[in-house]
């Protein structure tokens, strides 16, 4: 591309323009191994060195100059040999590339100068960067041609020119699109053209391509001097100064960049940010009479310190944290616990549920010493016994702060095949493993935890987002190691948190009177032996409600049932233990693992002291683990009938039918006999 052989710059001063090329890749074919040194070199494409398992190549393919980058960014530059002061014309084919993995920051770019153009390589994302300013364009798809114009003059950083079309004629920017931005940044290097690619993940890829490049020079004559930019505070101590160049009697202009915070070169502990300048109606003095100085006023920035506190219920939490940020940055994340212990005993757990997708929260400081408070809620565990990061556990595992920290309790976790994760003491447990499945969310891990030669709990993870499961109850009779082992242990997957309820044994009272209780759980529990479960098979408005025996002595998990006992009070059941499930069969008991609020009076419940159900008011709680039968339009009080007889129901004669009373066994008992009978081949409670 060609240029006008005469151009005038400045007010008055006019000359004769020679334009020359520069660089050329005309074309795909044009291009050869040999543009790329693995050293620095005038006019040849310099990767970026990559090692390990982040590599990366930059490599002349059969689609022209090809970046491919994985789990890090991949660039190359090209170094031209330019004169000064002249108007750099540039032209190029850029394609927008693709990736491999999904991941939102995966990107391809092109840059030359100020001038940055990215393409997102999954959403689309498509923008400009010019002059610290972002623009967003229409979203461009992968793999897509972008015809690049652009025409920049070196000495004052104007652009004259700038477009980007598509392959098909379609428009994505020009000079319009700008808007205000049409100038480079002062110190701009306009000897360096860059292409590069960036993957975020290991083991994906995203790479693009430069099909074809022309950079042209045009020479001006122009007059040129230097001038002093410095940075002072107000009291006039200089903290900062630079030399700059410019045409002479030309306006001076500071870019956005000037305006910005600056950490002091010499101290990292001081910062200092922009108050003013006296830019406006300066020029660029010729230096043969003198230097203009050009004053940006700043200020030092202060430190803020900040503290975050947690509680519950107006309590305070073990958990607190101290931080502190500039003031110009007063936005921070703060990582936090996603359980703590609350409560006197400190057997209530507690929680912060993850914001968004990270156990992070931000937080804007108005002033130094911030305050906030970081609120838990109740999980409903009352029963805590123990709660742990894992890398407290002392298990001697490897420790690792993994890549997905943000997305871990503590930002830790440990890792190994196998291992001891605690001792527990007898009693009735639940144990809930905490735990990250890597970095993918194909990638299955599996863990098995154990109680001592017994397996509680088989599970499994993927992804990199804290998951929770929770074994069964289980009963220790002694001191007990708790075990896991893992399918596919490494640094980026592992424990992240445990935590352990302890469960009292669960006890019922059989009455005195009726030597009967409701019950239900929501677990599976095991009765004593002086003890029958009774489930009901039938229940109506005018035969009341049977029910009948039933031979196990194991309960299932959210069953309501009737126990009878010979002997009463209270009795102490065990966790555990299977049932038939045909023993169940057509129960119509049902079980209140919550308490339960009866909703429109059709709701009977064992009436404590007698061998009758009651009706339950609409909205009166019946209490949890109870048991409970539905029966529409029925009166206030149903009997019981405790069912036929079974293996004796013959057990009476034409002669003693009418008086002799008889066990469950079939043997003959005296009327001092307490318990369930049979007279007359009929069930009834003696007392």
């Amino acid at each position: 591309m060609l240029l006008a052989t005469m151009m005038v710059v400045g007010a008055t001063s006019s000359y004769a323009q020679t334009t020359t090329t520069i660089y050329e890749k005309a074309s795909i074919s044009a291009w050869t191994a040999g543009d790329v040194s693995a050293t620095a070199t005038a006019d040849k494409w310099t990767p970026s060195a990559s090692s390990g398992s982040n590599w990366g190549t930059f490599i002349v393919d059969t689609l022209g100059l090809k970046t491919l980058a994985r789990r890090n960014t991949v660039e190359s530059a090209l170094t031209l040999t330019r004169d000064a002061n002249t108007i750099v014309t540039l032209d190029a084919v850029w394609n927008t590339g693709s990736s491999s993995f999904p991941s939102n920051e995966n990107k391809t770019y092109f840059k030359y100068g100020d001038f940055t153009i990215t393409n997102l390589t999954r959403y689309y994302g498509t923008s400009i960067v010019i002059n610290g300013q972002t623009i967003n364009l229409s979203n461009v798809a992968n793999n897509t041609d972008v015809i690049l114009h652009l025409v920049v003059n070196s000495t004052t950083g104007a652009i004259t020119e700038a477009t980007g079309v598509l392959a098909d004629g379609t428009s994505l920017f020009d000079m319009t699109t700008l808007g205000a931005n049409t100038t480079f940044v002062s110190g701009t290097n306009y000897e360096t053209v860059v292409c590069g690619s960036v993957c975020t993940v290991s083991k994906n890829t995203t790479e693009s391509y430069l099909k074809s490049i022309e950079v042209q020079q045009t020479t001006q004559n122009v007059a040129t001097a230097d001038y002093t930019v410095n940075f002072a505070t107000a009291d006039g101590n200089i903290v900062k100064t630079e030399t700059r160049n410019g045409v002479v009697n030309s306006d001076i202009a500071l870019s956005s960049a000037d305006t910005q915070a600056f950490f002091d070169a010499n101290d990292a502990t001081k910062k200092y940010l922009y108050v003013s300048d006296d830019c406006t109606g300066k020029t660029v003095e010729d230096n043969a009479t003198g230097t203009t100085i050009v004053t940006v006023t700043v200020r030092p920035a202060e430190l803020w310190t900040y503290t975050v506190t947690t509680s519950y219920n107006g309590n305070a939490l073990p958990y607190r944290f101290t931080g502190e940020t500039w003031e110009d940055v007063p936005t921070v994340k703060v990582a936090y616990p996603r359980f703590q212990a609350a409560g006197e005993n400190e057997n209530i757990l507690v929680e912060k549920t993850p914001n968004s997708n990270d156990l992070l929260q931000s937080i804007t400081l108005t002033s130094t010493d911030y305050n906030e408070n970081f609120d838990y809620t109740a999980t409903g565990i009352e029963n805590l016994y123990l709660l742990s990061e894992a890398e407290n556990l002392g298990t001697g595992l490897s420790a690792n702060a993994t890549s997905f920290t943000s997305r871990v309790s503590n930002g830790l976790i440990i890792f190994g095949a196998s291992g001891t994760l605690v001792k527990l003491p007898a009693g009735n447990f639940k144990f809930t493993l905490g735990m990250i499945g890597g970095d993918s969310s194909n990638h299955i891990v599996n863990y098995t935890v154990s109680a001592g030669a017994n397996e509680i709990l088989d599970t499994q993870c993927t992804g990199n987002m804290l998951r929770l499961a929770t074994s069964d109850v289980f009963t220790l009779t002694d001191s007990t190691d708790i075990t896991f082992t893992c399918s596919d242990p490494s640094s980026s997957r592992g424990i992240d948190m445990i935590y352990v309820e302890k469960l009292a044994a669960p006890t019922v009272n059989i009455n005195a009177t009726s030597n009967l209780a409701s019950y239900s759980n929501q677990y599976a529990v095991t009765v004593p032996d002086d003890v029958t479960i009774y489930i009901a098979s039938a229940a109506d408005a005018t035969d009341g409600i049977t029910l009948n025996k039933v031979n196990s002595k194991v309960i299932p998990a959210n069953t309501g049932v009737i126990l009878y006992s010979a002997t009463t009070g209270d009795k102490t059941l065990t966790y555990g233990g299977t049932a038939t499930s045909t023993d169940f069969s057509g129960n119509l008991l049902l079980a209140t693992n919550d308490a339960t609020v009866a909703s429109d009076g059709t709701q009977y419940v064992l009436l404590k002291g007698e061998q009758s159900f009651a009706q339950v008011v609409a909205g009166v709680e019946i209490p949890a683990n109870k048991a409970y039968v539905t029966i529409a339009g029925s009166p206030a009080k149903l009997a019981v009938n405790m069912g036929e007889a079974t293996a004796i129901n013959a057990v009476k004669t034409a002669d003693n039918a009418a008086e002799d009373v008889f066990n469950l066994a079939g043997q003959k008992v005296t009327n001092s006999y307490k318990g369930i009978v049979i007279k007359g081949g009929k069930k009834y409670i003696a007392r």
